[in-house]
């Protein structure tokens, strides 16, 4: 299957134009004869040949060696780098390369394709062919049609004068040899020659969700252009711009571009100073060959006039009409053939549309809509979502009014809801929200914590509107906007805020569904009774939300059963698969009828449990909690177990809405040893130096706990996270071949029944068997040598990862061996930390400069501009005077010890640096560094 694409390389990511120019005719025989001959003199410009016989007319200009014509465009065609800060209407945020070329060197103008600039927020720069690099600006984005305007200060080149290329729409020819100079596969100054095929081809549809051109023509040649071709300049042999290279077809040679002829209209407005006047009817339309036009009822008298008047392919047809909009409400209709409109000039007004249909002539007037109206120009930011109101792009790809509230970006906030981007907010807390402005003022008020209620639909499925309880969030993200003015930059600003943790029990939706009731019989079925009786209310639910990507772990959300230890303290254990670390939103499900917060008070740096603590006069009276006893004992192969557990759904396709049961069931210990699991890329948590159970029959639960008849807990049954890895710290071998590694006979006499022994092949600090010693003692075989070793034994709190650093787009931590609580603990059991110090990059966001300059997470930042950063707080001091847009020199080790050194340019309007960092009182708050900003109410 053939798939089209855009020309522009990622790095990991018109009116309505039929140029209706002729005035409104009445309808009636005459009239639709005179209305025939008016658009055939607009077809006939885009006909694919000259009339038959008739010469081909040449210049001088044509003659000159292509040679020359690359020399003299050379200068002008430049390769654009663009940030993508925020996800926004249908782009997401990321990095773009591809190509662009100067069309005003006095003003400092620069073309290149819509799909570059973006719709959104963006931070670009071109460089020119002398690798001299200059700041963009976007002066305009069409909203329909696939082209944009950057512009640059001229005086910013020091050592070239820029150079344009003149537009010429008019010496577009069928068969004539074109030229195309782009940034092809990120190849700076890439050159293909080829010939124009065709100029009537319909605009691409690239994808159902994404930007689409329509309502114009294309052209269509074999170019072989591939990704970060787009925006590149195809000239003729005069050294003219004839069209803009905009998308191709997967896996062809075929590219298409797009006409110039609306581009030059916008150029002239906008080197005047004027507004870009757009209109729209709020349909589509396509190009139809007459035979498909006849059988839309099209007359033959009509066809044989537009013939005779030099359009000899076809004619324009109504193939899409937007609910709601103008031309549905003059009761246009998809398979309308149409013969006559006149657009931008008239917006605010309306105009007369001459169609034919079912082989009947008619004329409707419909009013011209504002297309920049249509077009989003703010967003808001709330819990790290970025959401904007529904655009005509977005309406026009799935057939809704142009009206609504978009999800750009979920975020934090809406993923926990499993709301996905694309997703249209209906209603929050019962509010209808049909406009961005409606959906704020739902917001005002709330507290960090608040619930709120959200109705929303798919945009490919919205006849199903769906309900679900999300929190609102202002700890972990501070709420924003961006507003694009007429005239200027983006603006950005808050919303304002409210702090305050939410401790209150709220009802949970699976009240009453916990399965696993009934009255067992009594004998082998009355023990699992009793185990089940005894177990029932110690098993909660486990629900962990993490809101930064730090230690390694990339997701987002994760379910687990975790045990009462202590119901009077309000203390859970769980598995560390499910609590990750301290930084998160914990929640617990007690009995299936309540949820409760719970604060995560300690993970345990090597083995797969962390605790939790909840407040017990948040439970209801009505609801049970108990606590189990426990009694751990060693359980050999074929000790009868009853294991006792939760079962709903697993990390990221849980859904809270689920109905969790309750399984028991009895089984058989199958096997014991040690637990052997590679090491994970990148680093992160793995278990290790434990010894682990398998069973002979594993029901699929969430997690719980291996149990005696009498509900006694003898062992934790949990999850294990682990990926395919070629090394490890350490695995069992047999007594066999440690004979052979040189294990002596005392030594394995003095360790009998042993089958098997430890073989260490990565030095860490083993567990002592008494926590109070500062050291333990080794006995080890090396190279055949008995000898015994002496290890300090390292001190942890429990509390993992207490400050992170947000700085240019990455979450950084601390990685000084003097701060070990404060080190990943994963990147030092599993992989080397600098011996200089530094601090440890955990994550990289798209759009941010870290993604741009290609600054890689994994890595450690030694210096800063020359001065050493061995902790958060030096890379801070060093950094905080920094100005905006300013560039620093960046110093790395990664983990395989190798230096590498990066330049990078702030952005501080949408990067701000920023501290995570957790109090004694076990709180998590966010701190901005550097200049505070006032916070600000609305869009402003």
């Amino acid at each position: 299957m053939l798939r089209l694409a855009r020309r522009v390389a990622f790095r990991p990511l018109a009116s309505a134009r039929v140029v209706y120019r002729a005035p409104s005719l009445t309808v009636g025989a005459a009239a639709a004869a005179a209305a025939a001959a008016a658009t055939a003199s607009f077809m006939a410009r885009c006909e694919v040949s000259p009339a038959a016989g008739a010469p081909v007319p040449r210049s001088s200009d044509e003659e000159e060696s292509w040679d020359r014509t690359i020399a003299a465009a050379l200068p002008a065609v430049v390769a654009i780098k663009v940030n993508r800060v925020r996800a926004f209407d249908t782009a997401s945020a990321g990095t773009v390369q591809a190509t662009g070329f100067v069309v005003d060197a006095e003003q400092g103008i620069i073309l290149t394709n819509r799909h570059v600039a973006g719709p959104g927020p963006v931070v670009a720069e071109a460089i020119f062919q002398n690798n001299e690099e200059v700041s963009l600006s976007l002066a305009y984005y069409d909203p329909v049609h696939d082209f944009a305007f950057f512009r640059f200060d001229p005086s910013a080149l020091r050592h070239m004068k820029p150079t344009e290329l003149r537009l010429a729409p008019e010496q577009a020819e069928v068969t004539s040899e074109i030229l195309i100079i782009g940034n092809n596969a990120g190849e700076k100054c890439s050159i293909h020659r080829t010939t124009l095929a065709r100029l009537d081809r319909n605009a691409p549809h690239y994808s159902r969700s994404s930007y689409n051109d329509f309502n114009t023509f294309y052209f269509h040649s074999a170019s072989g252009t591939s990704g970060g071709s787009s925006g590149s300049p195809v000239l003729n042999k005069r050294g003219s711009a004839i069209a803009l290279n905009a998308g191709g077809k997967s896996g062809t040679s075929a590219g298409f571009f797009l006409p110039l002829d609306r581009v030059a209209r916008a150029l002239e407005l906008l080197r005047s100073g004027a507004a870009v006047p757009r209109g729209t009817l709020e349909m589509v339309v396509t190009h139809q060959t007459y035979d498909e036009a006849l059988r839309l009822g099209l007359p033959h008298e009509a066809e044989s006039a537009l013939r005779a008047a030099g359009a000899a392919r076809g004619v324009l047809a109504v193939t899409e009409v937007l609910p709601e909009g103008p031309a549905a409400a003059a009761g246009v209709q998809p398979g309308d053939v149409l013969l006559l409109a006149a657009l931008d000039r008239a917006v605010g007004g309306a105009v007369a549309v001459s169609l034919v249909r079912g082989g009947e002539a008619r004329e409707v007037e419909v009013p011209v809509a504002d297309l920049h109206a249509l077009t989003p120009s703010c967003y808001v930011e709330v819990g790290g979502a970025v959401v904007n109101e529904l655009s005509y792009q977005q309406a026009r790809n799935h057939g809704l009014p142009a009206r609504g509230v978009y999800v750009a970006h979920p975020g934090y906030i809406f993923r926990q809801a499993r709301l996905s981007k694309g997703s249209i907010i209906l209603a929050v807390n019962g509010q209808p929200t049909p406009t961005l402005a409606a959906f704020v003022a739902t917001l005002a008020g709330a507290a960090h914590g608040t619930p709120l209620t959200v109705r929303y639909s798919d945009l490919g499925a919205r006849a199903h509107t769906q309900l679900v309880s999300v929190r609102y969030d202002t700890k972990w993200f501070a709420p924003q906007s961006g507003r694009r003015p007429p005239v200027g930059d983006w603006q950005t600003g808050t919303l304002g805020q409210a702090t305050g943790w939410l401790n209150a029990a709220e009802p949970d939706a699976t009240a009453g569904e916990e399965g696993g009731g009934g009255t067992a019989p009594a004998g082998r079925e009355g023990s699992i009774a009793r185990a089940s009786a005894a177990l029932r209310d110690a098993l909660v639910t486990v629900d962990f939300f993490r809101p930064f990507s730090i230690d390694g772990e990339t997701g987002m959300r994760y379910r687990g059963t975790g045990v009462v230890l202590d119901a009077a303290a309000g203390l859970v254990a769980v598995d560390r698969n499910t609590v990750t670390s301290t930084l998160g939103d914990a929640s617990l499900t007690l009995g299936g009828r309540v949820t409760v917060a719970a604060r995560v008070e300690y993970v345990h740096p090597l083995h797969n449990f962390a605790l939790l603590r909840y407040d017990p006069a948040c439970v209801p009276a009505d609801v049970r909690v108990s606590a189990a006893k426990l009694a751990p004992r060693p359980l050999p192969p074929g000790a009868e177990v009853v294991i006792v557990g939760l079962k709903s759904g697993l990390n990221e396709d849980i859904d809270a809405s689920r109905r969790v049961d309750f399984v028991c069931r009895r089984t058989r210990v199958a096997n014991s040893g040690w637990i052997k699991l590679p090491l994970p890329n990148p680093p992160r948590f793995q278990v290790y130096n434990a010894e682990t159970l398998g069973l002979e029959v594993a029901p699929p639960v969430d997690g719980g706990v291996l149990a005696s008849d009498d509900g006694t807990v003898a062992a934790l049954w949990v999850s294990c996270a682990y990926q395919p890895a070629p090394n490890q710290l350490a695995s069992p071998i047999s007594l066999a071949a440690a004979r052979q590694l040189g294990l002596d006979d005392a030594t394995l006499a003095a360790h009998a029944p042993a089958a098997s022994v430890l073989l260490v092949t990565h030095v860490h600090g083993a567990e002592a068997a008494s926590q109070a010693s500062a050291s333990v003692q080794l006995g080890v075989v090396r190279d055949g040598a008995p000898f015994a070793v002496t290890a300090p034994m390292l001190p942890s709190d429990g509390l993992g990862t207490t400050r992170v650093l947000g700085w240019a787009g990455l979450l950084l931590q601390e990685t000084e061996e003097l701060l070990l609580q404060e080190t990943p603990d994963a990147v030092r059991a599993q992989r080397s930390v600098p011996a200089q110090g530094g601090v440890y990059a955990s994550y990289r966001f798209y759009g941010s400069p870290s993604s741009r300059y290609d600054l890689s997470p994994t890595s450690h930042i030694i210096e800063v501009d020359s001065v050493p950063t061995p902790t958060l707080a030096a890379l801070l001091e060093c950094t905080r005077g920094k100005a905006d847009g300013e560039v620093v020199r960046v110093k790395t080790v990664d983990l395989e010890g190798r230096l590498r050194m990066t330049t990078l340019k702030l952005d501080l309007k949408y990067w701000p640096t920023f501290t995570l960092s957790r109090s004694a009182a076990g709180e998590w708050s966010r701190t901005m560094e550097g200049p505070a900003e006032a916070e600000q109410d609305g869009l402003g």
